[in-house]
């Protein structure tokens, strides 16, 4: 799950005052969410935004690193 339909479901469970089904606890919902939002990552960050002692954002940032083959010629031009 991405960082925006991480925060669209905290946003909407904070407005509706719903804590999640029967049988979950108060921060079940925030855990679950912070654990989808690292599920997955490699390289990136994951930033927990809290007001009031109460999660209310979490924003995944993922970073794609890309690898030069190792036969790939390296550029040798100099500027002059």
């Amino acid at each position: 799950m991405d960082a925006g339909v991480e925060r669209t479901v905290l946003e909407r469970k904070r407005s509706d005052g719903s804590r999640g089904g029967a049988g979950s606890t108060a921060g079940e919902l925030e855990y679950a969410a912070i654990a989808s939002a690292l599920g997955g990552l490699r390289y990136g960050t994951v930033t927990i935004i809290v007001q009031d002692g109460v999660i209310v954002q979490i924003d995944r940032t993922e970073k794609n690193r890309l690898r030069r083959s190792a036969d790939a010629p390296h550029s040798t031009a100099r500027a002059s």
